[in-house]
């Protein structure tokens, strides 16, 4: 047995059977709702506390959906039990990504036979979801799962990879994962004939696997023209008719980064009729027009999205990008004011927007805010 090293813990981005050790109970919506909030509270808490997101997990039902993937023998059942016990720490994850900005916004709850599953919006620089699978029982209500319901992945998924390897465990079903990683990889490296190559080695092998066909949209999405993608939806949709969800944000995609407003508009609103409608649509929007080369129209729509999300660094640095393309210094330099009204300031904010934006830096409007941002930063460093 080899010292774990997370393999496959960025692979966030097939359906499995519920199993729990305990006869299952409903509870009333509001008892799931509060459980929720109370792990919620503990990570945005004056001092949060990552253990309660840990502790709120069920891992024998976690470790039973693992071991129901087919790698792992039976007789290595304790040996999963061990690894999860020191090593699914999901509370440091969470706490990573509230550190990080994450603001988890719950947006839906239904009961799926005898589980709760509550879906989160998760803001960033840009949007994830999350559904959280719960189980309530006499020992009270914990988590089973979690998933990504663009995707199809769940984590019992990447922590049966991490299973697998941390207990070289070389099934197929490893196997298959282990060349999506890798294409997962290749697709963010924009290196999308390598992907497709590898790809096809496990095509055949994954006609029913959601996260597969998942990542082959995005793979169309980001390589082949918007046509070409409509018909990789439609055989998608054959297979999955209730994901119209992916389709729908993959073909989004596509049409962003191609400038295709009608579309855009189209997909923006066949998601918010299946997941619910949302600022960050704006977002979209103005990737959109970004794309299209109206920067205006772009800018109009961030204005929307902070006028609903004013507390999200990301989507300020946003506008910066479109001031700078327009080279309108004004501009660049009054957006500059509104992130120091915002947010408090950093040794690190001058040679961050100077090495970024380096055309900037020599403006009598950027040296006008560099005076300003320098004298807010002695102040707040003298109020400590």
């Amino acid at each position: 047995m080899k010292p774990f090293k997370g393999i496959a813990a960025g692979l966030l981005l097939l359906t499995l059977c519920t199993a729990c050790r305990h006869k299952p109970v409903i509870l009333p919506e509001d008892e799931y709702i509060d459980f929720v909030r109370q792990i919620l509270t503990a990570a945005y808490g004056e001092h949060p506390d990552p253990s309660v997101f840990t502790e709120a997990f069920d891992k024998k039902a976690f470790a039973e959906r693992i071991m129901g993937q087919g790698d792992i023998p039976e007789t290595m059942r304790p040996d999963v039990d061990r690894f999860l016990e020191e090593y699914f720490l999901p509370g440091r994850r969470m706490l990573a990504r509230v550190e990080q900005g994450a603001d988890f916004q719950l947006i839906r709850f239904r009961m799926q036979h005898d589980t709760a599953i509550a879906t989160f919006r998760i803001y960033n620089e840009t949007i994830t979801f999350e559904d959280w699978m719960m189980l309530a029982s006499k020992e009270g209500i914990h988590i089973i799962d979690i998933s990504d319901p663009v995707s199809g992945m769940y984590w019992s998924d990447e922590w049966n990879m991490n299973a697998c390897a941390y207990l070289d465990i070389t099934g197929d079903h490893f196997l298959i994962n282990e060349k999506l990683i890798a294409v997962n990889r290749l697709i963010g490296q924009k290196a999308f004939d390598q992907a497709d190559s590898i790809f096809r080695w496990v095509e055949q092998a994954t006609k029913s696997n959601i996260y597969a066909r998942a990542m082959q949209l995005n793979l169309i999405s980001q390589s082949q023209p918007y046509d070409s993608l409509l018909q990789a939806c439609r055989e998608f949709l054959k297979v999955f008719p209730e994901r119209s969800a992916t389709t729908s944000f993959f073909c989004l995609q596509n049409a962003i980064s191609n400038g295709m407003m009608p579309e855009v508009r189209k997909h923006c609103d066949e998601l918010g009729q299946t997941i619910g409608y949302d600022p960050i649509f704006f977002l979209y929007l103005a990737w959109g027009y970004k794309s299209s080369g109206d920067a205006d129209a772009s800018l109009r729509m961030l204005d929307s999205l902070t006028a609903y999300i004013p507390v999200q660094y990301d989507f300020y640095n946003y506008k910066l990008d479109l001031y700078y393309e327009m080279k309108d210094a004004a501009g660049f330099a009054q957006q500059m004011e509104r992130i120091d009204s915002l947010f408090s300031a950093s040794d690190e904010d001058i040679p961050f927007y100077e090495n970024t934006y380096p055309e900037m830096r020599n403006t009598p409007e950027f040296k006008a805010w560099k005076e300003r941002h320098l004298q807010k930063l002695a102040k707040e460093k003298a109020a400590l």
